[in-house]
């Protein structure tokens, strides 16, 4: 999910507590951290925009995502930055995807709020 990809673009193999990532569906089943080498985490050197752009181009590119899907990605992901600044955020902190999943909650229920305002 998008908290786990979050988390290994900040942290990296070694900061990551996530036991496999990637679909499980997919061939070949989900991935081990590790298993192809390390990668050295990106949140000390990234502002929180940057991560969350980064996070986006793989997942639209990579990920496959339509343009529906894309569209509704990129809203959730400017609610999830606003949260992130209210929250006071540290990158630097070793944020975990368990930690992210809740501010992902927080920046959906914002994200369907807005919807809810803007149909109501």
């Amino acid at each position: 999910g998008i908290a786990g990809q979050i988390a290994w673009v900040a942290n990296g193999t070694a900061g990551t507590s996530t036991a496999t990532y990637g679909d499980p569906a997919r061939s070949g089943g989900a991935r081990t951290p590790g298993s192809f080498g390390q990668m050295s985490g990106f949140g000390g050197g990234l502002s929180a925009e940057e991560l969350v752009a980064v996070v986006y181009y793989e997942r639209v590119t990579h990920g496959g995502l339509d343009d529906v899907a894309a569209e509704a990605e990129l809203h959730l992901l400017e609610e999830l930055l606003q949260v992130m600044e209210e929250e006071g955020v540290d990158l630097d902190s070793g944020l975990q995807a368990e930690d992210l999943q809740y501010l992902i909650d927080t920046a959906r229920a914002g994200a369907d709020g807005d919807e809810e305002h803007a149909a109501g």
